[in-house]
């Protein structure tokens, strides 16, 4: 092949590394949109966690004090039933900063001014709905999709090129050169037949004296070439194990969130049969308060839990490079979607296409 060809599938590779570059900043985009988004549901659903809890708590801390003032507990049991409620409250108000700013960081991402999204993001709380389970098996095609394999494979490809390339500059350079034009001694005579000159003929060029400046071109371009074919083992290397580590930890979680499940239905049981017997005087305010501290424990972890699947799901579509569907992404809907920073509706539809 030419040194012409080369050059031209060099060019053509180092197009194709900027296009997977680009791909690559739109997805990294969306990733950072969809974790913030999913932690900002799991910490409204720890928001209303502490809310229920603080309604327990303060019904509770009414029936003490009806208790207390019929002489049938102690001083006592209304201070710690107070102490608890004003932790919850605590919790209530540094649970509230945080929401605050993760709003305020989707806003920033999206080119918003500080709490102009609040009254939207207060709209439809739960945590996005995930699949029970991503298909195991992935094809290899799938990760082959990653926008740093392509670039790296495109690298290897323009690294290649540019060796064949330095290997045609030993070979001689042939052209055809073509001229036509004026030539006489007078500037009148310029209009007359004779006065036209023409010439077409090849021309060679032969690389003879170069002082090693062509094997000097040819050695550094074979280094190139080995450090390219490196780069890309390496890149694909990372990208299986980052996959591999999304989809365990995606696997886990669920287990994990399965568990926490049944903890809290037990717990809330437990809730619910102390506080029966603390009004039949069957049971102690600490029996209550022991109940509803693992009730609001349970409850807690749950939600953090279902954040984390989603977040991980998030993190598998990353580390996939968009997804595990058998077609690419249409990459003029996500560049829309990238150029849509006016409404929130972007936050919704970038996070429910990887949770989906």
């Amino acid at each position: 092949m030419g040194r012409v060809a080369r050059q031209y599938q060099a060019a053509k590779a180092l197009m194709q590394m900027s296009e997977e570059e680009r791909r690559s900043v739109l997805i990294a985009q969306q990733a950072d949109m969809a974790h913030d988004y999913l932690q900002l549901r799991g910490d409204q659903k720890r928001v209303r966690v502490l809310n229920a809890s603080h309604k327990t708590l303060s019904d509770l801390l009414s029936l003490t004090q009806s208790r207390y003032k019929s002489g049938l507990v102690t001083e006592l049991d209304v201070d710690s039933v107070k102490s608890r409620l004003h932790r919850v409250e605590a919790q209530q108000a540094q649970l509230s900063q945080i929401v605050a700013q993760e709003k305020n960081a989707i806003a920033f991402l999206l080119g918003a001014p500080p709490r102009s999204l609040d009254q939207e993001l207060e709209q439809g709380q739960n945590t996005p709905v995930v699949p029970p389970f991503v298909p195991a098996g992935l094809p290899s095609e799938l990760v082959h999709r990653r926008p740093d394999i392509r670039e790296a494979e495109a690298n290897l490809r323009q690294s290649v090129a540019e060796l064949g390339e330095a290997t045609a500059d030993f070979y001689p350079k042939i052209t055809i050169n073509a001229d036509f034009g004026f030539q006489t001694l007078s500037f009148k005579d310029l209009g007359l037949w004779g006065a036209r000159a023409w010439n077409v003929g090849p021309s060679i060029s032969l690389p003879i004296f170069q002082g090693g400046r062509l094997v000097g071109q040819l050695n550094l371009k074979k280094a190139a070439q080995k450090s390219a074919a490196i780069s890309y083992r390496q890149t694909v290397l990372r990208a299986w194990h980052e996959v591999d580590n999304a989809m365990q930890s995606y696997h886990d979680e669920q287990n994990k969130r399965e568990g926490l499940n049944n903890a809290v239905k037990d717990s809330q049981r437990s809730l619910d049969l102390a506080l029966s017997q603390y009004r039949s005087g069957l049971s102690t305010y600490l029996d209550v308060l022991n109940a509803q501290i693992q009730t609001q424990d349970a409850q807690m972890d749950l939600a953090t839990s279902d954040a984390a699947v989603a977040t991980n799901l998030a993190r598998l579509y990353n580390a996939l490079g968009g997804g595990w569907q058998k077609v690419l992404p249409d990459e003029g809907a996500l560049l829309k979607e990238a150029q849509n920073n006016q409404s929130q509706a972007v936050a919704y539809k970038s996070t429910r296409k990887m949770v989906r």
